[in-house]
C-alpha cells in the first residue's frame, strides 16, 4: 500500500497545482492525446477558472475530437471575456469559423472569419479560410440549385405522365361508352338493302293492283256470259 501511495504522490501534486496540470495537458495535446488533454485542462480550469487560456484550450481539444458543437459553445463564451486582446479575439473567431466550416455552415463561418479579420487584418490563415468558405458556399448553392432543378424536372415529368394517363383513361372511357351505346342501339339498315326492300314492296303492290284489275275484268265477263255449269273441253 505504501508503494502505491508513493507512486500516486506526483499525480496528486499535479492535480493540486493548476500550472503543472496545464503543462501536463499541453504535453498530452502535443502528443495528440486530445481526450486525456481535455481531462487535464478541465482539472486545471477547475483549480483556476480565471485562466482564459485553459478555457480556450479545452475548446481546442473538443474541436480536435470532432465535438464541433461543444467547441463552438465554448468559443462563443470565451468571446465575452473582456480581458482578451484583439489578437486573441481574432484567434477565437478564427477557430469558431473553423467549427462552422466543419459543419458545412458556411454562412456562419464566413461571418466569423470576417469579424476576425476586422480585428487582425493581416492574418493570412484567416484570409485563406475565408476564401475557402466562400468557394464552398458557392459550390453548395450550385449543388442545391441543381438538386432543386432535378426535383422540379422530376415533378414535371411526373405531372406529364399523370396527365397522359388521365387522357388515355378518358379516351378509353369514351371509347367504352361509344361501344356500349352502339351495342344498345339496333343495327342500322344498309341504304342499299333499304332501296331493294322498297322496290320489292312497290312491285308487290303493282302486282296486287294488276291482279285485282284482272279479277274485276273476269267478274264482268262472267256476269255478261252467265254462269257455266260445265267446262268446255
Amino acid at each position: 500500500i505504501l508503494y502505491i501511495v508513493v507512486l500516486l504522490l506526483p499525480c496528486l501534486a499535479v492535480a493540486q497545482n493548476p500550472l503543472k496540470t496545464v503543462r501536463e495537458a499541453n504535453r498530452l495535446y502535443r502528443d495528440s492525446a486530445y481526450d486525456k488533454a481535455e481531462v487535464f485542462y478541465k482539472k486545471g480550469f477547475a483549480l483556476d477558472s480565471t485562466d482564459v487560456r485553459t478555457h480556450y484550450n479545452i475548446a481546442n481539444t473538443l474541436y480536435k475530437q470532432g465535438n464541433y458543437d461543444e467547441a463552438a459553445t465554448l468559443y462563443q463564451n470565451i468571446l465575452y471575456n473582456k480581458t482578451l486582446s484583439n489578437k486573441e479575439k481574432s484567434q477565437v473567431l478564427h477557430n469558431l469559423g473553423n467549427t462552422s466550416i466543419r459543419k458545412e455552415a458556411y454562412d456562419e463561418g464566413i461571418k466569423s472569419y470576417k469579424e476576425a479579420l476586422k480585428l487582425n487584418p493581416n492574418d493570412t490563415e484567416t484570409k485563406y479560410n475565408l476564401a475557402y468558405a466562400l468557394q464552398k458556399k458557392q459550390e453548395q448553392e450550385q449543388q442545391q440549385q441543381q438538386q432543386q432543378q432535378q426535383e422540379q424536372n422530376n415533378q414535371n415529368n411526373q405531372n406529364n405522365q399523370n396527365k397522359q394517363q388521365q387522357q388515355q383513361q378518358q379516351s378509353q372511357d369514351q371509347q367504352n361508352q361509344e361501344n356500349q351505346r352502339h351495342q344498345q342501339q339496333p343495327p342500322q339498315q344498309n341504304p342499299v338493302d333499304k332501296m331493294k326492300r322498297e322496290d320489292a314492296e312497290r312491285v308487290l303492290r303493282a302486282m296486287d293492283n294488276q291482279e285485282k284489275n284482272t279479277l274485276d275484268k273476269m267478274k264482268k265477263i262472267k256476269t255478261a256470259q252467265g254462269v257455266k255449269h260445265e267446262k268446255d273441253w
